[in-house]
């Protein structure tokens, strides 16, 4: 039952991650193999870092 609880929170959360991943156009590099996939974002030539 406390899931249930929990619920709306990761809903929310995850509604607010989505927009923000979606809204940065940032370079980054995709690996997959049969087992797993993944994105890295590769860091800014100028500051090394994304804020």
């Amino acid at each position: 039952m406390i899931w249930l609880m929990r619920l709306p929170g990761l809903v929310a959360t995850a509604i607010a991650l989505a927009q923000c991943g979606a809204a940065a156009d940032h370079p980054s590099a995709q690996f997959a193999n049969e087992l797993i996939e993944m994105q890295m974002y590769l860091p800014d030539p100028e500051n090394g870092h994304y804020e």
